[in-house]
Formats: C-alpha cells, structure tokens, sequence
C-alpha cells in the first residue's frame, strides 16, 4: 500500500507505466493512493485500480497519457476496483479512457468536475462495470463514446451542466450488456451515430431531462436485432438527422416534455421481428419529412395529453393512436382514428418565441409622456401604456425572428421588441414569472398581466426585478406574451424567469428550460389529403382557417369515408370580399362524408354563427360553408333550426385560448 502527494514539478513515466494501486503478491491486495494538487503528471499507461483498489484525485494541474485504465484486471479472484477524481484541472489520453477494463469483475469509477478532458476513445464499461459522472466539463472524445463496451459489461453516465463532443456514441453496444445515460443539462453533441441499446440481448437507456442534445447522423434505440433500447425525453431540446424507433429490436421512445426536431423518422424501421413504440404526452416531436409509423416491423405511436406531433406527411396512420394532443400535418396515408385531441389542418411549429422588434424615432414618439432625456423617473399612466404598446403591436417591425425571451435586442435606443408564443408547463402549480430589463416590459399569460417593470430612471442601474404576480397554471401549453421597451442608454433582458411553487426557477432566455418548450405557431393554407378513411370522435376537434378576403381556406380531402361526431373550429381572418363558398371537406366519389359535429365554433371577424349557412356541414351536407348575405335569420331562429331539425347540438362563439383549445 502507498499514497503519493503530488503538489507541483513534473512526473514523467513515458516509457513505462505509473500504477496507482497495483497487486501484491499472489493474492492481489495492494491499495494505491495519488492526491494531485499541481504540476505535470506524464505516463505511457496510467492504471488505477490494478487487481486491487486505487485512488486519484486530481485537483490542480495535469494528467498527459496514451491510455489511463480505471479498475483493470483480476488476478487469482482479486479485481481491480478503481476510482478516478478530478476538481478541476486537465486530462489528456491520446489513446483509450477506459473504466471497469480486461474483466467482468473489474469496477472502474470516474467522477469529473470542472475538468477539461480530451481522449481518443472512451469505454464506461469496458469488459466489467464502470460509472463516469460530469459536472460542470468539458469532455471531448475525438471518436467513440461508449457506455457498457463488451459482452455482459455495465456502464452508466451522469451529465450535469456540462459540455460533452464525441464523434459516435454507442449505449449497450455488444451483447447482453446494458448501459444507462442519464442527460441532467448542459450540451451533448454527437457529430455521426448514436445506438442505444447495440447487439442482442443489449439493454441502452437514455433519459434527457434538460439542456441541448443532439446527434448528425443516426439516433438509433435498439439497432441490432434482439436488442433492446429506450429513451425518454422530460424536457431540453434534441435534434437528431435519422431518428429510428425499434430499427432491428425493440425500442421505445417517450416524451412528456421539451422539444425534439428529427429530420427523417421511422417507427418499426429496418427489420421484420422490430418493434417501435413512441408515447408522446407533452412536449413537441417535430418531423421535417415525411414520418412512417410501421415500416418493415411493427411500429405504434400514440398521442395523447397535451403533446403535438408536427409531420408534413404520415405514412400508416392506422398505427397512430391519436388519443388526445396536437397533431399538424397536411398528408396522411392509411386510415385515419381521432379518438381525441386536435387535428390541426396544415402550419407548422418552431422552437422559440416568434419576435418583432419595432424603432422609434424619438422618446416622445416610442414612449408616451417623455419630454427628453435625462428626465429621471417617470412612470406612465395605464392608458398612456396601453396606448403605447397597441402602437407596437401595429407597427412595422424593422426585423422580426424566433428566439428566447432577449433575442432581437440591439445597441440602439428607442425601440421595443414583442415577443409571441407557446410555453409548456409540466404540472399544475402556481407560478411567478418574473423579470429584470433596461429599461422595462410587460409579461402576460393566458392574456393576464403577470409582471411588469413600467418606470424608467435616467443614467441609473437597473437592480429592480418586476413587481410579479402569482398565477395558477394547468399542466399543458399557455400563450406567452412578453414586451419589452428601450428608451436610452443601455439595454438588456438581465432576468426573465418562471418559478414554481418549490422555487425550481425556469430560465425564459434559455431554449433548452426543462421545465417548459418554447414554441411559435405559424398557419399555413392547406389541402390536406387522407388516403384512407377519417373517423373524428366526440372528443376530438379540428382546427381549420379561412382568409375572408383572398378566399383561401384550409380543405380536409378523403379518398375513403369521412365521419365527424366531435367539434369544427374555424378561424376566420381579414374582411369579406367576394367569396361566399367555402369548400372545407370533399371524398372520393363514391364514398360517405357523415357530418354530425358536435359544436362548431368560429373565432374572427363574422363569428356569430347567423351570418353562416351551415346547412353543408350537417348531415348530408356537401362539405361548404357558405356565408349567408342575402338574408340573415335571427340568432334564434338559427339555434332553433339547428337544435331542433339537425341536431347539431352546441353552436357558440369561441376563442382559441390554448394550443389545445
């Protein structure tokens, strides 16, 4: 046994290797320490744990190696049981970082933080079981990154608020292995593969649960056959290239919260004995091509709660259990079951909070009530702040983007930036949103002010968070509206912050947020085609749009029957000009369309249901609606006519008040 005490200077072993803990004797129970405070430290091969137990830690100063072993070997049933530390510092292996090596029985151990590292390749979990937690690193591995190597190994990974690169990263990569990636936040870039869940028998997890995770090439969960592979997504945000759910085994995917963006998708991919499960309940799963549920193998996915699935187009609808959530497409091939939930024809969702920024030409044009500059304090009237920020909302913004809560800001003076959109909250609680801005702002959720900062003082330092309302909010998504205003001098979002009721704080500046997703919609015109048959239930609702004035409109077209028992939404825009007809739903000829919609709700100019002919969205009707001016029955009549002769049951005037509503 022996420990070493390393304070500063330069230790060379180049050409051999420098053990900490190697055996002694026949039965393998030497003990190794090394505690490093400063200098250099250089070898060829440093083990830690050789068929015995060893320790280092590295709190200041700098490890250069070919290769560093932690945990290595077994000799005469005596395993190596290693255990890497480092507080700060640097750590440079040319060669293979490797934890739990040579045996199933070694145990390697790796806790990092604020550390830097650079390796070739690392194994957490090369032969035997290995464990790495990361807080506050960066760690760069120039090729592989792999979490339970060889056959039967274990590995497991903790990642917090720390920055991790590697070319391919492979969990439960041979057989009967299992391996574990738990994403706590920070950044994890992948620049070609990642497997979760490799050979047959393998076992890989991944659970993201905040900050920015992303891979170029393929996310594959469970890549080889009789593997098996899991992720689930609870908040951040994730982006992948091709993103494959049971590609030759059995994999699961499941989001409750955050924001992933794939561009190619496959549920059930590349083998006959695959099987793909995706559950999303919350969060945004957006596809950029078109997605397909069930491809060689079977392929299930289910949408529910207040998820939205964004996909151009859906191949095998037949395999999506569309239980509640959003879903947006404009294409969907096979037959189409909405049990619940909201179909919203064409649009599409973005990360981030859409914003406009607009300039003023002077304080007395942007802010009303300022005489100049260097004025001091001055707090507005409501309606004098009102005023202002219809003016805003009015305007012509000189440039507009989507971001966070601060994008858009520039080193100018008089101007205001708007920011719109959709933030997800994972739980019903009572929140306080608030904020620090120079020089000031307004915050409303859900169209209820919630925070503002509404005075400005002259060549003074902002240290004054907002007067902050506390507001209940369900679990789901709620309509966020933030203004933001710069007379002179300095500007900045210094704070914007959501807070729950355990004081967990959401950063409204930061994408990745675990509590919450970000999201902008944006409405398109579509004609959406079902090649198939279309059965809306009680439950579910569509959203479809109308622009009175060009007469563009959504249309919901089938090649097979269409049968709608649940609710029609219609948001109409612009002023009416000459159009009067407007086709919503068509089939085949030859087939059904079965109108029994439960309500049907208007939003918009012309809401109140006596201006409409609704007579072609009831039962055998032709799918029109048509706009009744020529002569316009009372509302009474109107309510009698439908409760009565068509049993359409609730008209009523809307507004659509979530993404859900």
């Amino acid at each position: 046994s022996g420990k070493l005490v390393i304070n500063g200077g330069t230790l060379n072993t180049t050409k051999d290797y420098f053990c900490v803990g190697n055996r002694v004797g026949a039965n393998g129970d030497g003990y190794g320490e090394v505690i490093q405070n400063g200098g250099t430290v250089t070898a060829a091969w440093l083990p830690i744990g050789y068929c015995t137990e060893g320790i280092y830690t590295l709190n200041s100063g700098t490890i250069t190696a070919t290769r560093i072993t932690v945990g290595d070997d077994t000799i005469n049933g005596v395993s190596g049981n290693g255990t890497f530390i480092s507080n700060g510092g640097s750590i440079t292996v040319n060669g293979d970082l490797n934890f739990g090596h040579a045996k199933a029985a070694a145990v390697g151990t790796g806790n990092f933080t604020n550390t830097t590292v650079s390796v070739s390749n690392v194994n957490i979990g090369r032969y035997g079981t290995g464990s790495l937690t990361l807080t506050n690193t960066k760690f760069t591995s120039k090729y592989y990154f792999t979490i339970a190597d060889q056959a039967s190994s274990k590995g497991t990974v903790d990642i917090t608020n720390s920055t991790v690169t590697a070319r391919d990263t492979l969990i439960a990569n041979n057989k009967n292995t299992t391996g574990t990636l738990n994403f706590h936040g920070g950044t994890f870039t992948n620049t070609r593969n990642m497997n979760i869940g490799g050979q047959s028998g393998s076992v890989g997890t991944l659970n993201i649960e905040n900050g920015n995770f992303s891979s170029a090439g393929w996310f594959s969960i469970a890549d080889g056959a009789g593997s098996t592979g899991e992720v689930n997504v609870s908040g951040g945000n994730v982006t992948v290239q091709n993103f494959s759910v049971g590609n030759r085994g059995t994999g699961t995917y499941t989001q409750s919260a955050g924001f992933m963006t794939a561009t190619n998708f496959w549920v059930g991919h590349n083998d006959a004995n695959a099987v793909g499960t995706v559950d999303l309940s919350g969060g945004v799963l957006k596809i950029t091509t078109p997605a397909e549920i069930g491809v060689t193998g079977k392929g299930t996915l289910t949408l529910s709660g207040h998820g939205i699935f964004d996909a151009p187009a859906i191949t095998n609808a037949q395999n999506l259990k569309f239980n509640g959530g959003t879903l947006i497409t404009e294409a969907v091939t096979g037959d189409l079951t909405q049990n619940g939930g909201t179909l919203v024809v064409g649009g599409n969702v973005e990360k981030g909070l859409s914003w406009t920024r607009q300039k003023w030409a002077n304080v007395t044009d942007g802010f009303p009530g300022f005489t100049g500059v260097n004025t001091g304090y001055f707090v507005p009237t409501y309606e004098q702040i009102d005023a202002f920020w219809e003016k805003a909302q009015n305007a012509t913004p000189v440039a507009s983007g989507i971001g966070a809560v601060g994008s858009g800001l520039v080193n100018e003076e008089y101007f205001s930036v708007l920011y719109d959109g959709w933030i997800y909250v994972d739980k019903d609680d009572t929140y306080t949103i608030s904020f620090n801005a120079d020089d000031g702002g307004f915050v409303y959720v859900d169209g209820q002010k919630v925070a503002e900062m509404s005075s400005v003082q002259s060549n003074q330092p902002y240290g004054k968070d907002s007067v902050s309302t506390p507001i209940q909010l369900t679990e789901g998504w709620h309509h966020l509206d933030y203004r933001y205003y710069e007379g002179w001098g300095g500007q900045g979002v210094n704070k914007a912050v959501m807070t729950d009721s355990s004081g967990n704080v959401t950063d409204l500046r930061d994408l990745s947020a675990n509590q919450s997703a970000m999201m902008t919609y944006t409405p398109e015109f579509a004609d959406m085609t079902i090649d198939g048959n279309y059965t809306q239930g009680k439950d579910g609702k569509i959203i479809m749009e109308i622009d009175l004035t060009s007469g563009e409109h959504d249309r919901l077209i089938t090649t097979e029957d269409l049968e709608l028992n649940g609710e029609l939404f219609i948001v109409l825009s612009g002023e009416l000009n000459d159009t009067y007809e407007f086709e919503l739903f068509d089939t085949a000829e030859g087939q059904t369309m079965d109108f029994n919609f439960a309500s049907i709700d208007f939003e918009g100019i012309f809401n109140d249901a006596y201006y409409w002919d609704l007579r072609g969205l009831m039962a055998g009707g032709d799918g029109i609606l048509r706009f009744d001016h020529g002569s316009v029955p009372e509302p009474a009549t109107w309510t009698l006519l439908v409760l009565g002769a068509f049993g359409l049951g609730i008209l009523r005037r809307n507004r659509k008040n979530s993404a859900q509503a």
